[in-house]
């Protein structure tokens, strides 16, 4: 999970007649009807590419095998009015937003509809945070990675009680998660120890050769993936942390 850059241009299927409508008969039965998501169709291919094709939760690709979900992040079901604002939409995969459903806590009172237009609900965001206090990261909003930090088997450890509630909740520790990481981390642990025992091989080994070659190493494979490469990627959050994170190979090495 990190902190994702979004543009405040409403994209233009929002801001179509049809959606309007839409809006209005929402607001109308104070619920939103499923089959009135075109408008969600027509605006997905603007979410894709800012988060790069990648669940805003839990960072996989979402392209991969499905072609993800459209995330309120108030949830419609009880924000029916934010059901077509912009900075409430978020892109999400299947189990992610399975997980998080209508789970919404919040530690003031909810907002209510107060009769505004559309075109005025693209932005409300902010407001609603300072009122209500959401008890989710809004990855949007916040960088998530101010408020964890990754632990050597692929798991979120959080740093205050929202992230807790958050990684809780859409469950971002799960274990086919964990697995993923942990296979991305064997996969550069075993690219770095190949070159390691390469250069080792070439050398007379003595504790202070092997200090320095495994420093070097070390920081020739932070050096080795463009910042650019490795934010599209997926996970790229636990990627860097990977590369920040020397005791884990050392760690490894030590042990055999």
């Amino acid at each position: 999970m990190k902190h994702i850059n979004k543009s405040s241009e409403v994209p233009k299927p929002l801001k179509e007649q049809k959606v309007k409508k839409e809006f209005r008969k929402t607001v109308k039965n104070k619920r939103h009807d499923p089959k009135n998501d075109v408008a969600y169709r027509n605006v997905k291919s603007y979410l894709v590419t800012i988060y790069q094709g990648k669940c805003a939760y839990c960072e996989s690709k979402v392209m991969h095998d499905q072609y993800g979900n459209i995330d309120h992040f108030c949830p419609k079901s009880i924000y029916y009015w934010l059901a077509y604002s912009w900075d409430n939409l978020v892109l999400c995969c299947n189990r992610c937003n399975s997980e998080k459903d209508r789970k919404f806590p919040v530690a003031a009172p909810r907002v209510a509809y107060n009769n505004e237009n559309p075109e005025n609900l693209h932005h409300k965001g902010l407001e609603y945070d300072r009122r209500e206090k959401p008890q989710f990261i809004n990855p949007e909003r916040e960088n998530p990675e101010d408020f964890f930090e990754w632990m050597k088997n692929g798991s979120m450890k959080p740093l205050n009680e929202r992230m807790d509630i958050t990684i809780k909740e859409i469950d971002l520790n799960r274990d086919e998660l964990k697995d993923l990481r942990v296979s991305i981390f064997n996969r550069q642990k075993k690219r770095m120890l190949f070159k390691l025992y390469n250069e080792l091989n070439e050398v007379k080994v003595d504790n202070d050769i092997v200090g320095k070659i495994v420093d070097k190493k070390l920081k020739e494979f932070k050096n080795e993936v463009p910042q650019a490469e490795e934010d599209h990627e997926q996970f790229s959050s636990w990627r860097k942390a990977i590369i920040n994170h020397e005791e884990w190979f050392i760690e490894d090495l030590m042990n055999g």
